[in-house]
């Protein structure tokens, strides 16, 4: 499990749990989505569907703004029990009503919607109390494939279960689950955090003297974290940032306007409800199939090798081809392939990559904007998409398949957002090198930093076992000398008779991209000191290097426990 899944085993237990939490989360989910489209486009004609979306989109304002004003004053765990709490009650209202067939699909597909979103988004903040920001880079991705076979487990059996459900038995089900995934977050939340995450209290309240190993640290959300004009003025302000926010607001405008297509010609396929039901599951069951296997195959490898502008790319490059073959060739087959499309590659490659464009933001910046963009800014996008249906569909009689030349101006749109969004991320990375150490990078194009891997920070390094290995291959490994270790005076290190030359030229090497040079120049270095001991420290974050520059680092022996200590302790050292 640790070699496979880069998980170490103190953490096992706790991902396990949050693991569960995501496929519980997700099962749910995609039962309930796939049931109220079923129900919904069974009772109504799919000109109907603009209006619903509005109107989630609408609520959801609203919803979300009372969502996180409780994150700012009360524990995010309370606030997520209450959550629960008013979720489950509001099923069992549903319940009551099930018979008035109308109005019970209406309220069930808006109160489902918005169920799911916040009940996600709480998730993944409760997730993310934890683990330190480091330990998560390295463990969401696992979590994530939990979630994504959560969704293909309930997809494919509804194929089989769909039939067998009415509204008055599926209700009693999602709440079953949704008792479940409380008791999973619980369990969670008895666990003491890992690794440095802030975690929670027993009693939920986070004050000193309960027993919290984070008990000290400020818990609660800054009391303007979601002030709309403070956060849309920070996030016009940092091009990196509204590089983001741009790529997810088009990116939700696109699927909007593909989903919309997808549904119609499905319910012209398809009039019975519990068969639509049906075939939404399984839609959403492979689609998890094949995002999954992109996911433990494909993503890691594409984000380390390609950079940030290809990943971003590719989601705009298949909606562009699918629907410009959409508009020709307009169909049921071509619309869930685009659909599919959208849905796959969406979770397995554009959210990830996204996600990491965050990593050089400073730390409260980053937890102002992420949460209002993926709140507020989305479900604004998700009103956008559904006033252009409307407007298109309903008052002008326009043919759907005619949405697809706004998605491929949007995919056009995004091909040039991803190209920038890669530069951007790069000189964002190369002025939080400088703020750090001016000298720790150069330009590009003059062996410095010529491209920045996602594959290179700190998040997968182990030290002590890294360490442990190491030394005990000391025995065997020409660099392990002991004329290079301290002779116990005070962190001093002994000198080689043979001195280095060219102490620029090493310093140029040790900057490079390539491997080979950078292995080279370590081989080279017989001084050491303090400055070139932080350059060194530092390319610990590429794990091709890890053993080798470890294996150089135990040669300056107690001169560079302090950087080892300083990169340890800076979640922000990526």
């Amino acid at each position: 499990m640790e070699l496979w899944l880069d998980v170490r085993s103190a953490e096992l237990k706790k991902i396990g749990l949050c693991f569960s939490g995501a496929f519980v989360l997700l099962a749910l989910v995609v039962l309930a989505r796939a049931k109220s489209e079923g129900m919904f486009l069974a009772a109504f004609d799919a000109k109907a569907l603009p209006y619903i979306t509005a109107a989630i989109a609408c609520l959801s304002l609203p919803a979300v703004g009372l969502f996180t004003y409780y994150l700012g004053r009360i524990h995010p765990w309370m606030a997520m029990r209450r959550l629960i709490y008013v979720f489950c009650a509001g099923l069992g209202l549903l319940w009551l009503i099930s018979s008035n067939t109308l109005i019970a699909t209406v309220l069930f597909y808006i109160w489902t919607a918005l169920g799911a979103m916040l009940l996600t988004s709480g998730f993944w903040i409760l997730t993310a109390e934890n683990f330190a920001v480091r330990r998560a880079r390295r463990l969401f991705g696992i979590i994530a494939a939990g979630g994504t076979a959560g969704a293909m487990v309930m997809g494919i059996s509804l194929i089989w279960v769909s039939p067998k459900l009415s509204l008055a038995q599926l209700i009693p089900i999602l709440i079953g689950l949704t008792g479940l995934f409380f008791f999973i977050e619980y369990l969670i939340f008895c666990l003491p955090p890992v690794g440095g995450g802030r975690g929670f209290s027993r009693n939920g309240s986070g004050k000193e003297g309960d027993g919290d190993p984070g008990a000290n640290e400020e818990r609660y959300v800054p009391a303007d974290l979601f002030k709309i004009p403070a956060n849309l003025k920070i996030i016009w302000t940092s091009p990196h940032i509204r590089s983001i926010a741009a790529i997810i607001f088009v990116a939700t405008v696109a699927s909007v306007l593909v989903d919309y297509q997808f549904k119609e010609f499905a319910q012209a396929h398809i009039r019975n409800g519990e068969k639509l039901a049906g075939f939404f599951g399984a839609f959403y069951g492979y689609a998890s199939v094949v995002a999954l296997v992109i996911q433990l195959l494909f993503t890691a490898r594409i984000m380390a090798s390609k950079g940030v502008a290809f990943t971003l790319a590719i989601l705009p490059g298949m909606l562009l081809l699918g629907s410009a073959g959409f508009l020709i060739l307009p169909g049921i087959v071509m619309a869930t392939l685009v659909r599919g499309a959208d849905n796959t590659v969406r979770k397995s490659l554009h959210r990830p990559m996204l996600e990491f464009l965050y990593v050089p933001v400073p730390h409260l910046v980053r937890r102002k904007t992420k949460i209002f963009i993926d709140s507020f800014l989305d479900c604004v996008a998700e009103g956008v998409g559904a006033v252009s249906i409307y407007f298109w569909v309903v008052l002008a009689r326009g043919e759907s398949k005619y949405l697809s030349v706004p998605v491929i101006l949007l995919s056009l749109g995004m091909l040039y957002l991803s190209r920038h969004s890669g530069k951007r991320y790069l000189r964002l990375i190369i002025k939080r090198l400088k703020e750090g150490n001016p000298e720790a990078v150069k330009p590009a194009g003059e062996d410095g930093i010529e491209k920045v891997s996602p594959a290179w920070n700190f998040s997968n390094i182990d030290f002590e076992p890294l360490l442990f290995n190491v030394k005990n291959a000391g025995a065997f490994n020409p660099l392990w000398r002991p004329e290079f270790s301290a002779a116990g005076n005070g962190g001093s290190v002994e000198r080689s008779r043979v001195d280095d030359t060219g102490g620029f030229r090493l310093s140029e090497m040790l900057r490079s991209t390539d491997s080979r040079r950078i292995v080279q120049a370590l081989g080279k270095i017989h001084n050491w000191d303090e400055k070139r001991i932080a350059l060194v420290t530092g390319l610990l974050g590429r794990r091709d290097l890890q053993k080798t520059v470890m294996q150089h680092l135990l040669r300056a022996d107690r001169l560079a426990v302090p950087y080892l200590v300083k990169l340890l302790l800076d979640e922000d050292a990526d």
